[in-house]
């Protein structure tokens, strides 16, 4: 049967809208099959299942969604361990394919039903990616600990909301792009420097963290283990899997220089260990920590103090705040300080719960229940709360001022509204 003409307004047709949807999940199974693959070189002995297998693993932790196994340690005492923990350079590939995604379905002036379509493409992806994961509640993927998959609820929540929001996000940014001014440009100028702030952020504590390696490799053998290990046996998964995680150790340096916490917290002991704040930074693990009896969790090294070279992380958040203020000022067509002032201040407030939300992304939660393992349940990652205030102050401030100052570098330009894109 062939397909209906697209409208006249050249908006995509159906079929084009939920065939971007499926091409976007294929390019995400792609990145998770990469992974994969640098599994089975290393370690080898990998069959084909194997390493499908894995590559709905990995795909399924892109959507953070949780992977849980039982095993019997000791020998008659039955333990379940279940853990969360996303690799988030494969979560932002698939947040940028899905919103280019939707920007394309909606940008054509003149489709009403842009939105509809949209949604259609990310629902699209979603089912795709449920199916994926959840395969290994089928064809659980056998591993040393014993046979691994994906938990319930999480294997179908995740993946619908990722593939949902960023789609409908980019047909709501296309129809602003077609808007000159008002309420719609607005918001999504604050959005774009809410967005912006967190971006920048991650990319500017990234380069810190690499700069920190280059002048003082001593501190990088924790956050560079998988590089380091490059040139052993197992070295491509280790680069590889370092890789993927890199945004996970940015977003905890932001935290970090924006005044939160991250570390170690829970359990079955409360525990509540910091491990990267201002004022402490890990090197390694204590070797008088580690606990033979295996009833407790190994504790990090700590650097107590902040040596002078950890200063480069103290731009980190005013960089990202100032930056982001000033693309909320752009995209919206502010055309005077107060109001650029204002919609940089906005974007702040958005920041908070957008920094938030990626704060726990970047963290992982492990559950070992039963047996003399059992220590409940662990987080380790950034102190979401403490993130999202941290980053209303930081953004709020620092949007409006970022706003302002980009009012004034442009003040010789002319007032007509820019393009969103």
């Amino acid at each position: 049967m062939n397909e209906p003409p697209a409208p006249a307004d050249g908006a995509p047709g159906w079929r084009a809208a939920l065939s971007r949807g499926a091409v976007a999940f294929l390019l995400i199974v792609v990145a998770a099959f990469v992974l994969a693959l640098s599994n089975s070189i290393a370690f080898g002995g990998m069959s084909v299942p194997d390493v499908l297998k894995m590559t709905a693993v990995y795909l399924g932790s892109f959507f953070r969604v949780g992977l849980e196994t039982s095993l019997e340690f000791p020998p008659g005492q039955g333990t379940s361990v279940a853990l969360a923990a996303a690799p988030m350079l494969g979560t932002a590939l698939a947040v940028w394919l899905l919103f280019r995604v939707g920007r394309s379905i909606g940008r054509v002036r003149g489709s009403r039903d842009g939105l509809l379509k949209a949604g259609s493409a990310g629902a699209v992806c979603a089912a795709l990616a449920v199916a994926a994961s959840s395969s290994s509640l089928i064809w659980p993927l056998d591993s040393a600990l014993g046979p691994v998959a994906a938990t319930l609820p999480t294997t179908v929540v995740y993946p619908l909301i990722l593939c949902l929001v960023p789609t409908l996000a980019g047909a709501q940014w296309a129809a602003a792009e077609r808007t000159p001014e008002g309420w719609r440009r607005r918001t999504a100028g604050a959005l774009a420097g809410a967005w912006a702030m967190l971006a920048f952020g991650i990319a500017v504590a990234f380069l810190a963290l690499v700069l920190l390696a280059a002048v003082a490799p001593e501190y990088s053998r924790v956050y560079l283990a998988g590089f380091r290990s490059a040139k052993a046996d197992w070295g491509v998964a280790a680069v590889a899997n370092n890789a993927a995680f890199m945004p996970n150790e940015a977003t905890w340096a932001l935290s970090a220089s924006m005044g939160a916490c991250a570390g170690i917290y829970g359990g079955k002991d409360e525990l509540e260990v910091d491990v990267v704040c201002r004022a402490r930074f890990p090197s390694g693990v204590s070797d008088d920590a580690i606990d033979p009896n295996l009833e407790q969790v190994p504790a990090p090294r700590i650097l107590e103090g902040v040596p002078l070279v950890l200063i480069i992380f103290a731009v980190v958040a005013p960089t990202a705040v100032l930056l982001g203020g000033g693309v909320a000022a752009r995209v919206s067509g502010a055309d005077g300080y107060r109001s650029a002032a204002a919609v940089g201040a906005v974007a702040g407030v958005m920041f908070a719960p957008l920094a938030a939300v990626t704060a726990w992304f970047s963290g992982v939660d492990l559950t070992v229940t039963g047996g003399a393992l059992g220590v409940g349940h662990v987080y380790l990652g950034p102190k979401i709360l403490d993130v999202a205030a941290a980053a209303a102050i930081w953004g709020i401030m620092g949007g409006a001022l970022g706003g302002a100052l980009r009012q004034r570098l442009r003040r010789d330009e002319p007032t007509g509204g820019p393009a969103l894109g």
